[in-house]
């Protein structure tokens, strides 16, 4: 039986590892969006679960809309590539 961590630094590490993971996520659904969207990632910007184009009051897209789109070889598929 284990008496804990005692001030290691699993936290550290595994915050910056979600962070890191969050970050990735967030840009491979910008990219998705933006190729919907016929605009560039860097002109998006994401609130709320809302996708929307920079200067636009209205949401574009939702994140659980760009979370349902089909991810296929020679479809969506070249947007999830860095």
């Amino acid at each position: 039986m284990g008496f804990g961590a005692f001030s290691s630094r699993q936290a550290v590490i595994g915050g910056g590892a979600a962070r890191l993971a969050g970050q990735a996520v967030r840009d491979r659904a910008l990219r998705l969006a933006a190729g919907l969207l016929d605009a560039k990632a860097d002109e998006l910007a994401m609130s709320g679960g809302q996708i929307v184009v920079n200067g636009d009051e209205q949401p574009s897209l939702s994140l659980a809309e760009v979370d349902r789109l089909p991810i296929t070889p020679g479809g969506l598929w070249e947007l999830m590539t860095p």
